[in-house]
């Protein structure tokens, strides 16, 4: 972790950033690179397995308090 200097330079070399083309107020793509296609997938899981797990209910708490006021 100390090669990067912060966490949004992980993201940025991770791929999970999306890219911010805009010209002349019309944005073109704000999709994530191809190197976030191997490592998004991967955090998805953690994700799930975080707000599954009943010893600490944290993550849970948090999503289902998300899922209410998104619907």
């Amino acid at each position: 972790m100390s090669q990067f200097g912060s966490a949004k330079r992980l993201c940025c070399w991770g791929g999970l950033t999306p890219d911010n083309n805009e010209s002349a107020g019309k944005k073109k793509s704000v999709r994530i690179t191809r190197a976030g296609v191997y490592l998004k997938p991967a955090l998805v899981q953690v994700a799930h397995a975080a707000v599954k797990d009943l010893k600490r209910p944290y993550y849970k708490i948090k999503y289902e308090r998300i899922m209410r006021r998104r619907g």
